[in-house]
């Protein structure tokens, strides 16, 4: 099978569409015949040419979707048949002002990650298959109590305090500014530590006000990531607005791998794969992450099983969904 992935794969680490679309070629690359093609490509005569040339079987979009990529991907579907075209939905950004449009700009195909986003594919009849990204476990891993003492010296962290990790965009869109009042409410038995997004700059004001609520806020590329996870003690998602992260934080999954309780809004897909659990709890207001924190961080007769929660993730998983798609689309195709 002949597969082109059209998707940002370079740069930072540090956002969640990139790193779905580079595990995903990661995970494609020896199981299928892939060709790699960056968005910017298509706006030239010489990415069209390499797509022609491949003579790909299925075409998946990975950004988004947005409008732009729905055009885009119907224009594919008219110029490279009898190739499918798929649209992975990790972050889709389509006002609603575009369903009416969408049965006329349907892919063969459409991946969400969210029961929201695949139901409202469903009234607009197109095909939609649920898919859940995955975590390097590997990588993200628990380590014991002396391993994150030393970790946390060696950032300059607090030994003795409690800390709350959150890593994102340092937006209004992803809501962080309430770590700055939870950091005032919680004084100094919890640490509050925000990780920007090198990919997407930080509001220079939203910094400011973490900062100025005590908040350690960390601005550069962080390449071991992994360990500022393993140096804290929670994690905690605040975004509530739709466009705040992908359907399904990375975050989330990342923190859960290093076996950290997490407090987090119902966000986008979270809620469709995670029941509540004393390690792992939904607060969608201040005053329930307050009380939430309080809980998984100061009840010493909990110990978190976010691990076990979330280790049924993995790449590997999430690409074997995918190839099983791909496998069906390919056989109606060679039926058809």
């Amino acid at each position: 099978m002949k597969v082109c992935l059209i998707g940002h794969t370079r740069g930072p680490r540090d956002e969640g569409m990139k790193n779905i679309n580079r595990h995903l070629v990661a995970e494609l690359r020896d199981r299928v015949s892939l060709l790699v093609v960056e968005p910017q490509e298509c706006r030239s005569p010489r990415g069209w040419g390499k797509i022609r040339d491949f003579r790909p079987d299925i075409i998946t979009y990975l950004q988004g979707p947005t409008i732009r990529s729905l055009v885009l991907g119907r224009f594919l579907r008219s110029v490279f048949r009898p190739a499918k075209i798929v649209l992975l939905a990790s972050n889709p950004a389509l006002n609603g002002k575009w369903d009416r449009f969408l049965p006329f700009l349907a892919p063969h195909l459409v991946l969400a990650v969210s029961r929201a986003f695949q139901q409202r594919m469903a009234r607009a009849g197109i095909p939609c298959e649920l898919v859940c990204p995955g975590v390097d476990q590997a990588v993200f891993k628990p380590v014991d109590a002396p391993t994150k003492r030393k970790l946390r010296g060696s950032m300059g962290l607090p030994l003795d305090t409690k800390i709350v990790l959150q890593v994102g965009h340092l937006t209004e869109v992803r809501g962080v500014r309430v770590l700055g009042d939870l950091q005032k409410a919680l004084e100094d038995r919890v640490r509050f530590v925000a990780v920007s997004s090198a990919t997407n700059r930080p509001q220079a004001e939203v910094v400011a006000a973490l900062q100025g609520a005590g908040v350690k806020v960390i601005l550069d590329f962080v390449p071991h990531i992994e360990q500022l996870y393993q140096a804290s003690d929670a994690y905690l998602f605040p975004g509530i607005r739709v466009d705040a992260a992908i359907d399904i934080p990375l975050s989330v999954l990342e923190a859960m791998a290093v076996n950290l309780p997490v407090v987090t809004t119902r966000f986008g897909g979270l809620p469709d794969i995670f029941a509540p659990a004393p390690w792992f709890r939904y607060a969608d207001s201040q005053k329930a992450m307050a009380a939430a924190l309080e809980a998984v961080l100061f009840d010493e007769r909990r110990d978190s099983r976010t691990a076990e929660m979330v280790s049924r993730f993995t790449w590997t998983a999430f690409a074997q969904k995918i190839l099983e798609a791909y496998q069906s689309l390919n056989e109606v195709r060679e039926t058809g």
